[in-house]
């Protein structure tokens, strides 16, 4: 009960700052390692408004309910590069030529 509360107010933090929840849960399939309980994964439009999203006034206020609803927590912010979109048919003709 206690995530389902921390998860519903978050999400309202998370829009605040320009942020978008693409994950959030779901079934994991395993290759290396072991599976996580629960996954979330956050898209912003730049690291600086993930950083202002961590920090703010809003968010620390539900860390301690954040705390009390997992009992293991791994928070990191991933720097996006250019998209990695495959070719277009035409690239991949050309490349073949």
């Amino acid at each position: 009960m206690g995530y389902q509360k921390y998860g519903e107010a978050a999400a309202a933090v998370v829009a605040t700052y320009h942020g978008k929840i693409l994950v959030r849960g779901g079934k994991a399939v395993v290759f290396d390692g072991r599976a996580p309980q629960r996954v979330v994964l956050i898209e912003f439009p730049s690291l600086a408004d993930a950083e202002r999203w961590r920090s703010s006034p809003e968010f620390q206020k539900l860390k301690p309910l954040q705390q009390q609803s997992s009992k293991y927590i791994e928070s990191f912010a991933i720097e996006g590069g250019p998209r990695m979109d495959p070719p277009s048919q035409a690239t991949a003709r050309q490349a073949t030529n």
